[in-house]
This record gives C-alpha cells, structure tokens and sequence, in this order.
C-alpha cells in the first residue's frame, strides 16, 4: 500500500491505494498516531484508489477512530468501492466510521460542525 497524507487546517486526509493489510499497516498507522500526538483529531481517509483491505487495516481504523471519537469527532472514509462500503455497513461499523460519498463533502462536513 502507499499512501500521502495532506493536512487542510485541522484536518488529515489520508489517500491510500492499492492493498491494505497486515503486512502495509505500520507506516500509516505511524503518521495516524503522529495526528493524533499533535492534537489533530479530524481524520479523513480516501479509499478511491485501495483494491483491498483485511480485517488488521479495518481495526487500524477503528482504534484511530476511537481516538478521534473520545475528542467527540468521527473519522471520515471516502471514495469507498462496492465491497469495502458493504464491509463496513455488514460489520456495522458506520457508527464509529463515518461513510462519506467524496473528500470534498466530508471536509465540508467537517467544517459545518465547528
């Protein structure tokens, strides 16, 4: 998996692509947690170019949306494909990971809320 990451005022967006799972996790999970220590705690992830992703980068997710959620904010996933928005609804996961059609509507989302 690769992946960039851009900060937009208090907010970090994630763009991922290609497979991610056990074995890619560790450098994403390193800047999630680097936010995270700086007091950022608006995260979105922009799944549209990831192929995949296993159970391992799903609890990724959740742990930092735990994080961000204790800060009374959500984590933002968007850009998702068929399977992976299915996987996230089946494992009713929408609670802590908020399921947003585009980055542009989920920054919007998130600057509504201030």
């Amino acid at each position: 998996m690769e992946f960039t990451v851009e900060t937009k005022d208090d907010i970090s967006i994630f763009r991922l692509s290609g497979d991610f799972t056990f074995n890619t996790k560790e450098p994403l999970r390193i800047k999630i947690f680097e936010a995270l220590e700086e007091g950022r705690y608006k995260f979105i992830f922009n799944f549209k170019d990831l192929t995949f992703l296993d159970s391992s980068a799903l609890g990724l997710l959740i742990k930092s949306a735990k994080s961000a959620y204790t800060k009374g904010l959500h984590v933002k996933i968007t850009n998702t494909n068929d399977r992976i928005h299915q996987l996230i609804e089946q494992a009713k996961l929408s609670m802590l990971l908020d399921l947003v059609p585009t980055e542009q509507a989920a920054i919007k989302e998130f600057n509504a809320k201030q």
